[in-house]
């Protein structure tokens, strides 16, 4: 049997879920907003 491994990309915030930096802000409003 092979092992699965989780190889997954990290998951997107969706715009109105708190933004991942902690700021307490919606994402929309804080790292939403930069383009890469």
């Amino acid at each position: 049997m092979r092992a699965r491994l989780s190889a997954r990309k990290p998951k997107r915030p969706r715009p109105n879920e708190p933004c991942w930096c902690g700021s307490g802000v919606k994402y929309k409003r804080c790292h939403g907003l930069q383009r890469h």
